[in-house]
């Protein structure tokens, strides 16, 4: 089964695979720097590098793991494979010895660095340039993914971002009973002078609306609030997300510390934050949490 999507594929800037948030609809071949890429011959490993984390955990989740060949220092993989540098620090001279047959790069809005393109022209490499700005973005991104990896199809990694992107779902339906939880205030790096507070446009946002969850901070997708501006929010629950240190500091927190009248909610998952296939379990850790928080 080729690999199916519905955006069209860019093959423009030299080799550089755009693939959209919803995909191709052509089977997008193999070749090295002709724009037609196909499987290697003879059954041979896909050299890839990947240049973002989030895409490193969503390769090793659609079991292609073992075809990383390169890394950022901040990818969750194996320590032993070698390290390229970061999409805007990368070091050229290790890339080139290592000569991936493909890039994973998940780019800003502005695009990926043009000396990447330039040396990807010059080396023959592909670059997939997949875009994560939202929820949406995350799902379709094991797609795409599975789509660089194996444009064919033949693999079954398709099928497995296919039920990944399915999880994902599940995890954000409507929960029953939601609306008793109240105003929710969704929180992160809480301090003494206030927090990061997770609205519309963040993964926890976005999905916690998904699940029914009314935002007491809907505003900016990430804010900064002090401690006044969270007790004008007035939250009937606030959840802090984070690791097991704020699990620490706040597990044991009195009732309406951070905003009078609140109840406190502590989830310590900080793959809430990571847009890669971890993010998966992290909504299901969350979708938990809340169901055992409703009134």
């Amino acid at each position: 089964m080729r690999c199916a999507r519905r955006a069209a594929c860019d093959w423009s800037r030299s080799g550089i695979v755009a693939l959209a948030a919803l995909g191709c609809a052509i089977g997008c071949g193999n070749g090295r720097g002709n724009g037609t890429p196909t499987q290697p011959e003879g059954g041979a490993r896909l050299r890839v590098a990947s240049l973002s984390p989030a895409l490193s955990d969503t390769l090793i989740a659609l079991d292609c793991g073992a075809q990383l060949a390169a890394r950022t220092p901040w990818c969750p993989v194996d320590p032993e494979i070698p390290v390229v540098g970061t999409l805007l620090d990368i070091d050229a001279e290790q890339l080139t010895a290592i000569d991936p047959e493909l890039i994973l790069v998940q780019p800003p809005m502005q695009g990926a660095p043009e000396e990447l393109a330039a040396l990807a022209r010059q080396q023959g490499w592909r670059v997939a340039e997949i875009r994560i700005d939202s929820l949406d973005d995350v799902g379709a991104s094991f797609a795409s993914v599975a789509c660089a990896i194996d444009p064919g199809g033949n693999s079954g990694c398709t099928a497995r971002a296919e039920a990944l992107a399915a999880s994902l779902r599940a995890a954000c339906l409507p929960i029953d009973g939601a609306a008793s939880l109240g105003r929710v205030a969704l929180l992160g790096s809480v301090s003494d002078a206030g927090a990061l507070a997770f609205g519309r446009g963040s993964f926890p946002g976005d999905a916690a609306v998904s699940m029914g969850v009314t935002l007491a901070d809907a505003g900016a997708a990430y804010a900064q609030r002090s401690r006044e501006e969270l007790a004008l929010l007035a939250p009937d629950l606030i959840v802090v997300i984070g690791g097991p240190e704020e699990r620490a500091r706040w597990m044991d927190a009195p009732a309406g510390e951070l905003a009078p009248g609140s109840r406190l909610l502590v989830v310590e998952e900080p793959r809430l934050l990571q847009p890669g296939a971890s993010l998966v379990q992290g909504l299901a850790t969350l979708r938990k949490a809340l169901e055992g928080a409703r009134q």
